[in-house]
């Protein structure tokens, strides 16, 4: 079930799906945010800039887009619920 908000402090690192979704790696646990509106933003090329007041990202909050070589703004991404895909335990992680 898709949830509203995920604690960044157990985000470990994110990847832009370039026009589609940012995932959010969370260990054993990967979010998949597919926004609202403003995903046609979304480029493997840029950095995302993300201010929020608190610990956790939720579906009200925004994502600046910045591209790496020019440092000049791409767009705003408007994130959506953030849907959840747990890990399967591999031999080698048991």
């Amino acid at each position: 079930q898709p949830v509203s908000c995920i604690d960044l402090h157990r985000v470990h690192s994110s990847r832009i799906i370039t026009n589609t979704a940012i995932l959010y790696d969370a260990g054993s646990v990967i979010y998949v945010n597919r926004p609202a509106n403003g995903a046609d933003s979304l480029t493997q090329w840029d950095t995302m800039v993300t201010r929020t007041p608190s610990t956790q990202l939720c579906n009200v909050d925004t994502v600046t887009m910045i591209d790496r070589g020019s440092q000049s703004f791409t767009g705003v991404v408007f994130l959506g619920d953030f849907v959840p895909y747990r890990r399967v335990p591999t031999a080698a992680s048991q």
